[in-house]
């Protein structure tokens, strides 16, 4: 459309057409269209020559070219490089053309050229038996150089490949692990979250080729460390793009102007990093950018400071446990299995107090089988068609196991796996074990550590009931949900009282919000004195945008914070924002542990929000709920809690 448009111009910006060109050259390349590709490519060579524009976007353009020709000729794409270091803008663009010089290398057999040219990219290198392997600067662009330390693995393992006595595992493993920390000191530096949103994909890609490398050579679990890294940086790093993805989306919504300051200050910070990228700086330049730098980014905290909480954005310092930390907290009886989905290819990972697996299985129509396990739990229909492919290779693992702690993938999370078997046996996971689920290792080691049960008096039943259909009817309930009505909850009347009766049989304090009590302003003034929340209530999936997804609460009654943004729905957003004390959870609404399914990682859903907000136990639901059996099954789940049974245990209990 671009193109078209700039077509009909008598004097058209020949820089603009030059990168549209180069672009579509690109995107074909990657779809393996040639006519297409070719066609672009031609023109964007052509204009890029011939017109004028300034040397930054001359070279740009064939940076482009030359990375979309890369695929069909390696040769014609080092013939263009050679062009390209010719020219005036080169020295803006030294890494992604040495990046792409490589891979054509790669491609030819060359990988000691290719070696050679990424590793005189870095100031630093460590000699490891005679080999030279760059170090991390964090002052450059950390994405870029763990595409660059991909290129040089890349390389060893092609160079393994073509000379059997040569072993190149070991230096294979040190770049897998140096790519990886430059992911892991990203997650930690990047202030604004978009550097780390946007390498979420290239991130998945690397460690399911790092899983697959290692897993290749663990022979008496050599690599077991590094795997292990692997796998609990893999969620934690995607945990944190998400959460951050999500609360600048809600902050935009609440504060716009806000919010454009803040993403100019971003667009400065950026400049000034491609600036540092330049090999041709001398050392004041290069001074004089990071002093500019650190004043920008004291801007932004400024900023920030100054738009209030509704513009702050979130960063959850999660600690990544070794092997030994993480056994260090699993009591005898306890077992952590965590997976990873890629394509029709399961990932694997058991941990228990004196034992270490991983592995991996190739299932064919994987998300096939997933779908039918879903569709299996929600009518009660019998299938075992997952049961071999997630417990086959743990299951001797899980002999002296009482409790198991599942983290998913993907769509592994959109059933409960308690209403699986262990392979040839008749029994439910559900009649042996406590099983409860979490987001990454990381998340549960950090509960692990603070006290995963900390104990905070007092629970606060939250049950809105819509007794009158036309209550909802503000502004804010339409533009989440439209016109439609909510049904009365009536049940969840009873549920609340239930829950106060037991409270006084076990003499535990126990406060209800119901009705049009249970609205907005005197929710949030009751969130943070009591150790277990309780939402008897609708819930809300915003598939589409998350951060919109949420709790719908009783209206403001007039004289109650009617000079606070009230609306009566407490979305995902929200919760990023806030900080509770409680230690639980209960999400007593249909749907509230479903949402959208992210690369990488599993559902982006409600219990996300409280679990930022500080919450480290949330129960909810995944699909559609009887509102009497609800009432009926939190009744027997409280009785157990106030027994003194755990969480996980009172569920099994339960259910």
């Amino acid at each position: 459309k671009a193109i078209a448009c700039l077509d009909t111009l008598q004097y058209p910006s020949w820089n603009i057409m030059a990168s549209c060109h180069s672009q579509l050259s690109l995107y074909y390349s990657e779809l393996g269209e040639y006519g297409l590709f070719n066609d672009h490519y031609q023109k964007a060579k052509m204009i890029a020559k011939e017109k004028p524009m300034s040397a930054y976007n001359k070279t740009l353009a064939f940076v482009n070219i030359a990375e979309a020709v890369l695929r069909f000729s390696p040769d014609s794409c080092l013939a263009l490089i050679e062009q390209i270091k010719g020219q005036q803008g080169y020295v803006n663009f030294v890494f992604p053309v040495a990046s792409i010089e490589a891979e054509a290398l790669i491609q030819l057999g060359k990988s000691k050229e290719a070696i050679s040219i990424v590793n005189d990219l870095f100031d630093q290198k460590d000699d490891f038996k005679g080999y030279q392997i760059p170090v991390i600067n964090v002052d450059d662009d950390l994405v870029e150089q763990a595409h660059l330390l991909g290129l040089i693995d890349e390389s060893y393992r092609k160079l393994s490949l073509l000379n059997e006595n040569q072993d190149y595992t070991e230096i294979v493993g040190i770049l897998i692990d140096r790519q990886n920390n430059a992911f892991l000191k990203l997650m930690e530096t990047d202030v604004y979250g978009q550097e780390i949103v946007s390498a979420v994909s290239d991130y998945h890609r690397f460690v399911v080729s790092a899983i697959d490398f290692l897993l290749e050579h663990n022979a008496e679990g050599r690599f077991n460390k590094d795997l292990i890294k692997l796998f609990t940086t893999s969620k934690a790093l995607q945990l944190t793009a998400n959460i951050v993805k999500s609360s600048i989306q809600s902050g935009l919504e609440s504060d716009t102007a806000g919010f454009a300051i803040i993403m100019r200050n971003v667009e400065e910070v950026q400049g000034i990093k491609n600036e540092l990228n330049r090999k041709d700086l001398d050392v004041v330049a290069q001074q004089e950018l990071k002093t500019s730098l650190n004043s920008l980014l004291i801007d932004y905290l400024m900023l920030r400071s100054r738009l209030g909480e509704n513009a702050s954005l979130p960063s959850l310092a999660l600690e990544i446990p070794d092997q030994v930390q993480l056994q260090a907290l699993l009591a005898e009886d306890e077992g952590i299995i965590e997976y990873i989905q890629a394509d029709s290819i399961l990932y694997w990972f058991f941990i228990a107090k004196d034992q270490v697996k991983i592995g991996k299985r190739t299932v064919p129509d994987l998300d096939n089988l997933i779908n039918q396990q879903i569709y299996a739990c929600k009518t009660g229909s019998a299938f075992d068609g997952l049961e071999k492919e997630l417990f086959g290779d743990v299951e001797s693992s899980l002999v002296n196991i009482k409790r198991l702690h599942i983290i998913p993938d993907k769509k592994l999370s959109l059933f409960p796996f308690e209403m699986l078997s262990l392979p040839g046996s008749g029994n439910k996971l559900i009649e042996r074990f406590e099983v409860s689920y979490s987001y990454s290792n990381a998340l549960w080691y950090m509960n692990k550590v603070s006290g995963e049960e900390r104990l905070v008096d007092g629970v606060l039943v939250i049950a809105p009931v819509f007794e009158s259909r036309k209550e909802q009817q503000n502004d804010a309930f339409i533009a989440y949900r439209g016109h439609e009505d909510l049904v009365p909850l009536l049940e969840s009347g009873a549920e609340a009282d239930n829950i106060k009766v037991l409270g006084l049989k076990y003499q535990k304090g126990v406060d209800v919000l119901k009705g049009m009590d249970a609205n907005e302003y005197k929710v949030r003034a009751s969130l943070g004195k009591h150790g277990i929340v309780h939402f008897a209530t609708h819930g809300l999936v915003n598939k589409e945008s998350d951060e919109r997804s949420g709790l719908f609460l009783s209206d403001i009654q007039a004289g109650e914070g009617q000079n606070k943004p009230y609306d009566g729905f407490m979305s995902q957003g929200e919760l990023y924002h806030l900080k509770l004390n409680a230690n639980l959870v209960v999400l007593s609404a249909c749907n509230t542990g479903v949402g959208s399914v992210w690369e990488g990682e599993g559902v982006l859903s409600l219990p996300r929000g409280f679990i930022y907000a500080g919450v480290p136990n949330v129960i909810a639901s995944l699909w559609r709920v009887n509102d009497k059996k609800t009432r009926e099954f939190m009744s027997m789940f409280y009785e157990y809690v106030f027994q003194g049974e755990s969480y996980s245990k009172a569920l099994q209990k339960a259910k």
